[in-house]
């Protein structure tokens, strides 16, 4: 879905929030054809960050990238982005307490936990509804909002985003098992925050 959107336009400006090893902000680089494509890419993590940077290396899309460390948004503060932003993709922990039992043990012993898991006591969609709402600073009018999420957070997600009022198209994409698993949103610029 990514992909489509960075067809739509001949210069692109794309954040990843949460990258992790960064491979959404480098198979989107590698992938697209769009060679004007310029990414912002966040995580909280050091250590995710220097994975990135190698990824980024060895896959040639270095000089697409920039690797900032911080929280979410706040990662790209000293760039003045906002309203400028074309797309926003995110994979964001969406994992409860509650949640955390029925997982594949080689999920739970294996994947970084700041990677799955919410704050202990917050819900599912705790980091999805942050996104949300910082991204209406960024998104410029018809810029796009793509995140992942998780098993039954759709109906949650979708009264969120009509109550901020901010986006003119909510779209949710189905897994193979027909289970919605993206979010796809159209910022209108309307914001009723």
């Amino acid at each position: 879905t990514a992909l489509e959107l960075l067809q739509k336009q001949k210069k692109y400006l794309l954040l990843d929030i949460g990258t992790g090893s960064g491979n959404i902000a480098i198979s989107l680089a590698r992938l697209s054809p769009n060679k004007k494509l310029k990414i912002f890419a966040s995580d909280i993590s050091a250590g995710a960050l220097k994975v990135a940077r190698t990824n980024a290396c060895f896959h040639k899309v270095s000089r697409l990238i920039k690797f900032c460390r911080g929280n979410l948004f706040r990662a790209f503060n000293r760039f003045n982005l906002h309203e400028k932003v074309d797309l926003i993709v995110s994979n964001p922990p969406y994992i409860s307490n509650r949640e955390r039992k029925n997982l594949p043990l080689d999920v739970r012993k294996y994947e970084p936990p700041a990677a799955l898991y919410v704050p202990t006591g917050s819900r599912g969609t705790f980091f999805h509804k942050q996104i949300i709402t910082e991204s209406t600073r960024y998104l410029k009018p018809g810029g796009y909002l793509v995140m992942e999420i998780g098993i039954g957070q759709a109906p949650e997600l979708k009264e969120f985003l009509e109550k901020i009022g901010y986006f003119d198209m909510i779209i949710f994409l189905s897994d193979y098992n027909s289970i919605p698993r993206v979010v796809v949103t159209r910022c209108s610029g309307n914001s009723e925050l």
